[in-house]
C-alpha cells in the first residue's frame, strides 16, 4: 500500500482559510456547500477539468484508505447532498466514512464576489455603438478586418488607403483621422436614429466642431445647459446667439424663469421683465427690476399697477392695494381696498387715505364705515369712525340725533332694524328727562360735541344739505327711513338754533311726509309728538308772513297735524261704537250707546278747517288728472305690443309647415278680437288731456308743487263720517262743497261721496 501511495501522483494542496460559518450538524450541509455551481467554481479560477480531476482523486484516496468500491463511496457521496440526511452515515467494514471525506468549506471571498457584483453599476451606454459592435463579431470578419487594416496601414497612397477602408467605417478607430471622421460621423448617426442626441453632441464636441454643435442643436431645439456653458469657448457672439436661441427653445417649453435667468445672464434685464411679465409672472417681474434697475425706474410703476388691475380684476383688493402702494399710490391703494365693501376694509381704506393726505377720500370711506355700524345698532362705534375728520360734523349730528330718535320711539312703535344685534347707545341717549326732544337734542350737541357757536351751525347745516337722499317709498327699509328723518330733524334743530324759522317749518314737514310716503302712518304720529309736543304756536309766532314759502310750509304742517289728530279720533270713535254694539243686543240701545260713544269727539271741530284748502284740491285734482293719462298711456303701451306678439307668433305659424295642425290666428276669437279690438280712448284724446292737465298745473305756484299736503278729498269723507251733530255746519258745508266740485274727478273719490252728496240735495 505504502508503495502504491508513492507511485500516485501527488495533488498539490490548496491552501485552507479559517471559515467562521461552519455548521455543526452531522455533516450534511458540509457536502451540500461541496455541491456549488459551476459559475461559484469557476468565478474562484477553478476550471472545470481541474474540478473533475479532483473529484476523482479525492474518490481514489477514499477507496485506497477505506478498501470500497468506487461505486460504493459515489452512493455515499450522493447520500450526502440529500437535503434530509439521516444523522448517522453508512458504514463500510465497520469503519465511518464521514473522518475520510475531506470538506472543503465555503470562502468567504465567494460570497463576496457575489454581493460585489450585485451592487455594481450598471454600465453605461458606449459612446461608439458602431465600432463596439463591428469589434464584436465572428472571428472569421475580424481575421479579414485585420487584412483589411493591414492593407491600408502599408499603402502609401492616402487615396488607396481611403478606398480600402471605405466600405468598413468601423476600421477608422484605427485608422488615419480623415477615416476616423467618417466614423464619428457614422456614430452620430447612429445615435440620432437611436433617440440619444445628447451623445451625437458629444461626438461633435470631441471632433472640435463646437459651433456646429451649438447651431445643430438650435435647429433641433436641443440645446442643453452643458452646451450653453461650453459656448463661450466658440466666441462672444455665438455665446449670445446661444443663449438667445436657448431662451427661445424654453419659452417654448414654457420654462420662462430659466429663460429670464439665462436673459440675465448676458446683461438683457429689460427682456428678462418683458418676459416674466407677458406670461403674469408679476411677482418675478418685480423681484428682477427691483434687483437690477435704478429705483426710479418707470418699468417698476408698470409694474405694480399692471399686477395690481390683474389682482382687482380676480377680486384681491388687499394685494392689489400693496401693489399701488408699492407704485407709490396710495389714493388708489385706499380706494381698491374700499371696494370689498365691509367693515374692516372700510375702515383700513380711510386709514390710508387720511395717511395720504387724501382727507375727502378718507372722510367719504369713514361715513361708509358709520353707516355699517348703524347696521347693527353700533352708535358708539358709527361716532368712533367720524371723530378724526372735522368736514363730518354734520354727519355726527345726523348719528346723534337718529340715535335718540331711536331710543325714543324704538320700543313704542317696533321699527324693524333687519338685526339680531342688540344697540350700543351712549350713556346720554335715554328716554327719561322732563325736557323735550329738541330741548335735549341741542343739549348734547353743545355739551358732548362742543357745537356751540353759530359758526359751527351753520357749517353742520350746510353739510347736511349738501348731502341728498333719495325720497322715501314703501319699500324703504326702517333703517334708513329714520336716518332719512333724523336728517330733517337735524335740520330743523340747526335752523331753530339759527333762529331761522322760514327754513325750520319745511325741514319738519318733509320728516313727517317721509313717513306718510313710506306707509308708516304710526311713525308719524310718534315723531310729531316728539318734534311739536304743544303744537305749532311757537313757529306762528316766529314766521315771517311776507315769505310766502314758509307760510305754506307752515299750513302744511298744520294740515298734517289736523290730519293725523283727525284719524284718531275717527278710529277711537270707530272702536267704541263696535265695542257697544257687541255689548248690547236692542237696536234702542245701540243708538243710545252711539251717540255716548261719540262723546269723546271735541267739540272744536272747526280745527279741522285747515284741511280745506281749495289752492290745494284743485292742485291735486290735476296731478290726479296727470296720473290716468299717465297710466292709460302705459296700458295702451302695453296692449300694442302684445298684439304685436301675437301677430309675429302667426306669421312664424303658417311659415312653418310642420305646425300645420296648431290653428290658426282666424280660427282662435280670443286671438282676433285682442288684436282687433279698438282702444277706448284714443292715442290723440290721450295726449289731449296730458296737455291739458300740465297746463292746470303750470297755473300753480311753485312752492306749492314741492310743499306736500294731505289729500283734501279723503280729509272730507273721514270729516263726513262723523255723526253730523258733532259737526258744525259750516264745516259740514264747506266738505261737501268741496266733495261737489272736486270729486268728479277722481272716481273712487266720487263714488264714496255720492251717499253724502244725495242725502245733501234731497235735504
Amino acid at each position: 500500500m505504502e508503495k502504491k501511495r508513492s507511485l500516485q501522483p501527488k495533488v498539490k494542496p490548496k491552501k485552507k482559510k479559517k471559515t467562521d460559518g461552519l455548521n455543526q450538524d452531522s455533516g450534511g450541509n458540509a457536502v451540500r456547500e461541496e455541491s456549488e455551481s459551476p459559475l461559484s467554481l469557476t468565478q474562484n479560477g477553478t476550471s472545470d477539468q481541474e474540478e473533475e480531476q479532483g473529484s476523482i482523486e479525492t474518490v481514489t484516496e477514499i477507496v485506497n484508505e477505506n478498501k470500497t468500491t468506487p461505486q460504493e463511496v459515489t452512493a455515499t457521496i450522493e447520500s450526502d447532498t440529500v437535503p434530509d440526511l439521516p444523522s448517522s452515515l453508512p458504514t463500510v467494514e465497520g469503519r465511518s466514512l464521514s473522518p475520510t471525506i475531506k470538506r472543503v468549506p465555503v470562502k468567504k471571498e465567494h460570497v463576496k464576489e457575489k454581493t460585489d457584483t450585485r451592487g455594481r453599476k450598471k454600465k453605461s451606454q458606449s459612446l461608439l455603438p458602431v465600432s463596439t459592435g463591428k469589434d464584436h463579431r465572428s472571428k472569421e470578419e475580424q481575421h479579414r478586418d485585420c487584412v483589411k487594416l493591414a492593407a491600408a496601414v502599408c499603402t502609401k497612397e492616402a487615396d488607396g488607403s481611403q478606398a480600402l477602408l471605405e466600405d468598413s467605417v468601423h476600421l477608422g478607430l484605427y485608422s488615419d483621422r480623415a477615416a476616423l471622421h467618417r466614423l464619428m460621423e457614422e456614430e452620430g448617426k447612429a445615435h440620432l436614429e437611436g433617440g440619444h442626441p445628447e451623445l451625437q453632441h458629444h461626438i461633435m464636441l470631441w471632433k472640435g466642431d463646437l459651433k456646429g454643435t451649438l447651431q445643430l442643436a438650435a435647429e433641433r431645439g436641443e440645446l442643453t445647459d452643458q452646451l450653453v456653458s461650453l459656448s463661450p469657448m466658440a466666441g462672444y457672439k455665438v455665446w449670445v446667439w446661444t443663449v438667445e436661441s436657448y431662451v427661445k427653445q424654453l419659452c417654448f417649453q414654457e420654462q420662462y424663469t430659466k429663460a429670464a435667468s439665462h436673459l440675465l445672464s448676458i446683461n438683457k434685464v429689460y427682456e428678462a421683465v418683458q418676459l416674466l411679465q407677458g406670461n403674469h409672472f408679476y411677482r418675478e417681474a418685480i423681484v428682477v427690476a427691483k434687483a437690477r434697475l435704478l429705483s426710479d425706474d418707470p418699468i417698476l410703476r408698470e409694474l405694480y399697477t399692471s399686477w395690481a388691475a390683474v389682482l382687482e380684476q380676480d377680486g384681491h383688493y388687499a394685494m392689489a392695494a400693496k401693489c399701488y402702494l408699492g407704485a407709490s399710490s396710495p389714493y388708489d391703494a385706499a380706494k381698491v381696498l374700499a371696494k370689498k365693501g365691509d367693515l374692516l376694509s372700510l375702515t383700513t381704506a380711510a386709514e390710508l387715505a387720511l395717511l395720504a393726505g387724501e382727507k375727502d377720500l378718507a372722510a367719504s370711506f369713514a361715513l361708509r364705515c358709520a353707516q355699517e355700524h348703524v347696521t347693527v345698532k353700533n352708535w358708539v362705534g358709527a361716532q368712533q369712525c367720524l371723530q378724526p375728520h372735522s368736514s363730518l360734523l354734520g354727519q355726527r349730528l345726523l348719528l346723534c340725533t337718529s340715535e335718540l330718535l331711536y331710543s325714543h320711539i324704538a320700543e313704542k312703535t317696533g321699527i324693524d332694524w333687519k338685526t339680531q344685534a342688540s344697540p350700543c347707545f351712549h350713556e346720554w341717549a335715554g328716554s327719561g328727562g322732563e325736557d323735550t326732544f329738541m330741548s335735549k337734542l341741542t343739549g348734547v350737541w353743545q355739551k358732548e360735541y362742543g357745537v356751540c357757536t353759530a359758526d359751527q351751525y351753520t357749517e353742520a347745516y350746510q353739510q347736511l344739505c349738501s348731502s341728498e337722499t333719495p325720497p322715501s317709498t314703501a319699500n324703504t327699509i326702517s333703517r334708513q327711513l329714520l336716518l332719512h328723518i333724523s336728517q330733517e330733524v337735524a335740520l330743523s334743530a340747526l335752523s331753530y338754533l339759527l333762529r331761522n324759522w322760514d327754513e325750520a317749518a319745511p325741514a319738519l314737514l318733509r320728516s313727517l311726509y317721509r313717513c306718510q310716503q313710506a306707509g308708516h302712518f304710526t311713525l308719524m304720529q310718534d315723531i310729531a309728538r316728539l318734534l311739536l309736543p304743544d303744537g305749532c304756536e311757537e313757529l306762528r309766532s316766529n314766521l315771517n308772513p311776507d315769505n310766502k314759502h314758509s307760510s305754506a310750509a307752515f299750513e302744511s304742517l298744520q294740515a298734517y297735524l289736523a290730519y293725523m289728530k283727525l284719524y284718531e279720533l275717527w278710529w277711537s270713535w270707530n272702536m267704541g261704537r263696535k265695542s257697544q254694539e257687541i255689548k248690547m243686543e236692542t237696536s234702542a240701545g245701540i243708538e243710545d250707546d252711539v251717540s255716548g260713544a261719540v262723546e269723546d269727539v271735541p267739540e272744536k271741530m272747526s280745527d279741522f278747517g285747515v284741511l280745506f284748502s281749495e289752492l290745494h284740491v284743485g292742485f291735486q285734482n290735476a296731478q290726479r288728472e296727470i296720473a290716468d293719462v299717465q297710466r292709460a298711456l302705459r296700458e295702451m303701451i302695453q296692449q300694442h305690443q302684445r298684439s304685436r306678439q301675437i301677430q309675429d307668433n302667426s306669421l312664424e305659424l303658417e311659415q312653418d309647415p310642420d305646425t300645420a295642425s296648431i290653428p290658426s290666428p282666424e280660427e282662435c276669437p280670443d286671438s282676433r278680437s285682442q288684436i282687433s279690438a279698438p282702444s277706448p280712448v284714443s292715442l290723440a284724446e290721450l295726449m289731449k288731456k296730458l296737455s291739458s292737465a300740465n297746463h292746470k298745473l303750470a297755473e300753480y305756484p311753485e312752492y306749492l308743487k314741492v310743499l306736500p299736503f294731505p289729500d283734501v278729498l279723503e280729509s272730507c269723507l273721514v270729516l263726513l263720517n262723523f255723526p253730523s251733530s258733532k259737526l258744525t255746519s259750516e264745516l259740514q258745508a264747506q266738505a261737501i262743497e268741496l266733495l261737489q266740485r272736486h270729486s268728479s274727478g277722481s272716481p273712487d273719490h266720487y263714488k264714496v261721496a255720492s251717499k253724502f252728496l244725495s242725502s245733501s240735495s234731497s235735504s
